[in-house]
C-alpha cells in the first residue's frame, strides 16, 4: 500500500502468478492475481491470458476480475480512493515480421459500477538502432469518459 497512508489504510497481502507456454507458434497461457487487506477494504484481482505468436503476426488476450469488499467505511479525514470492483478485458493484435519493428492495436473494455469505457490504442515500437527504442502511442477512449492522447517513449539501454 502507500507509504504515506496511515497503517490501518495499507493494503497488505500476497500476489501470485504462473504460466505455461510452447515452442510451436510461441503459444502460452497465464494467469495472475492478488490478494489485500486493510482494516477497511479486502481486494482481489484474478486475471487469465493466452496468446500466440505466428508468421510474426502476435495475438494477446486477457480478462481480469477484480472485487472489493468494504469492511467498514473510510474516516471523513482520509483521501483515500479505493476504485470499486470491475472487469477488464484486454485484446491486443500485433505485427513484428520486420526487423526492428513492432506495430498494432489494443482494444481494452472496461466496467465497474459507476462507468462502461472502450479504449482503442494504436502502437508502433522501433528499434532503428542498438540500444535505442522509440515508442508512440495514440489512444481513443470512449463510453463514460472520452479521452484522446498521444504518448510517446524513448528508451535508451547501456550495456556494462
Amino acid at each position: 500500500g502507500d507509504p504515506y497512508e496511515d497503517e490501518a489504510l495499507r493494503q497488505k497481502g500476497s500476489t501470485f502468478h504462473g504460466g505455461v507456454r510452447g515452442v510451436t507458434l510461441a503459444w502460452h497461457l497465464n494467469g495472475s492475481g492478488w490478494q489485500s487487506e486493510s482494516d477497511f477494504h479486502k481486494i482481489r484481482m484474478r486475471a487469465l491470458g493466452a496468446g500466440f505468436n505466428a508468421f510474426g503476426l502476435i495475438t494477446y488476450g486477457e480478462r481480469n476480475w477484480r472485487w472489493v469488499t468494504e469492511k467498514q467505511t473510510l474516516p471523513e479525514s482520509t483521501s483515500l480512493y479505493v476504485h470499486p470492483s470491475s472487469t477488464i478485458s484486454e485484446y491486443t493484435v500485433g505485427y513484428g515480421g520486420i526487423r526492428g519493428l513492432l506495430f498494432g492495436l489494443v482494444k481494452e473494455e472496461l466496467a465497474d459500477p459507476s462507468r462502461n469505457s472502450h479504449r482503442l490504442s494504436y502502437f508502433v515500437d522501433i528499434h532503428p538502432i542498438p540500444y535505442l527504442q522509440l515508442e508512440l502511442w495514440r489512444r481513443q477512449e470512449r463510453g463514460s469518459r472520452s479521452i484522446n492522447d498521444t504518448l510517446g517513449i524513448l528508451h535508451i539501454y547501456a550495456d556494462f
